[in-house]
């Protein structure tokens, strides 16, 4: 179980070398769905670039852009990222049109713990948590629920306290890709 106020959570610093390599790819990495929030698409490839900063001590080792419609890291870890204040009641949320086409093995769950909910500027020095990780199969499980301010999509959700701490998601990696 995760704990929002634990000290445990990695979190990554955001500096302006980050926001402008993704924001540099936001033509690449964006969708039709992401369209109605812009920050949404930037949100996203800044959360990837945390993750690779994490996971391999350098956000440079990224493979974003490189992996479009495949997991985002090792083949097994798509990372999901939100813009809002962290908080204990955030879930997981996975689109229910990505979770019929694909099923990852790991979903990490990233915030960028942002002052307010309606400002969801992305600036040097805010931080990316590293929020905790559960199965693609489990993430899928969840409760089913519209999700969106402009459009309304339904998303599988999973409450940040049933995910599982970062500590133990490269061993389980590990396991899975032998």
């Amino acid at each position: 179980m995760v704990e929002i106020n634990s000290d445990e959570l990695p979190r990554v610093g955001i500096t302006k070398e980050m926001i402008e390599f993704a924001r540099g790819l936001a033509a690449v990495l964006q969708v039709k769905r992401t369209r109605v929030s812009p920050s949404d698409t930037l949100g996203g490839a800044v959360g990837e670039l945390a993750f690779a900063e994490w996971w391999y001590g350098d956000w440079r080792k990224n493979e974003l852009g490189e992996n479009k419609g495949l997991p985002d890291y090792e083949e097994t870890i798509e990372v999901k990222t939100s813009i809002f204040p962290l908080r204990q009641n955030l879930h997981l949320p996975i689109r229910e049109d990505y979770a019929a086409a694909r099923c990852p093995s790991f979903y990490v769950f990233i915030c960028i713990d942002v002052p307010s909910r309606r400002e969801k500027q992305i600036t040097p020095g805010l931080e990316a948590v590293l929020v905790g990780w559960t199965t693609g199969e489990r993430a899928h499980q969840g409760r089913l629920a519209n999700m969106g301010w402009v459009d309304s999509f339904r998303c599988f959700l999973t409450p940040v306290s049933e995910l599982r701490p970062m500590s133990d998601l490269r061993a389980m990696v590990n396991d899975k890709i032998g």
